[in-house]
């Protein structure tokens, strides 16, 4: 797989959610984590964070365009984001109710982030000539 359809679909993927984040995080909420939110809190937080991941798929459709040494640290990001959202979706669906949506996403980010360290290696071994 080529890097910038990688970006393309993590963008792809990514702005829909951020955007159900802040403007109906409850819904969302309830779909994918099978949980309510009601305090003013939650609903900030739910929505900071869907303005972070908006950034992500801003950005990842931005440098799916551009040469490999300029996405080189966005894709080693993007690792670490798939990562850590595959570990606490993995962990939300041990603590709360699992749902159909809990599953696809967690399936979804890891194979993201697997996608992601592929290239991220395949293209090292290119560069340094391993």
């Amino acid at each position: 797989m080529k890097a910038s359809l990688l970006l393309k679909l993590t963008a792809i993927a990514e702005i829909p959610i951020a955007l159900a984040l802040l403007f109906t995080p409850a819904f969302l909420i309830r779909d994918l984590l099978g949980a309510e939110i009601t305090l003013p809190f939650e609903f900030s937080l739910a929505r900071i964070s869907g303005a972070a991941i908006l950034v992500l798929g801003f950005l990842a459709w931005k440098y799916s365009v551009m040469a490999w040494q300029s996405i080189h640290p966005l894709l080693l990001a993007l690792s670490f984001y798939n990562a850590l959202v595959a570990i606490f979706l993995l962990q939300s669906s041990i603590e709360t109710k699992r749902t159909p949506l809990l599953l696809v996403a967690f399936l979804v980010h890891i194979i993201l982030g697997t996608l992601c360290l592929v290239l991220l290696i395949r293209r090292t071994k290119l560069i340094d000539g391993i």
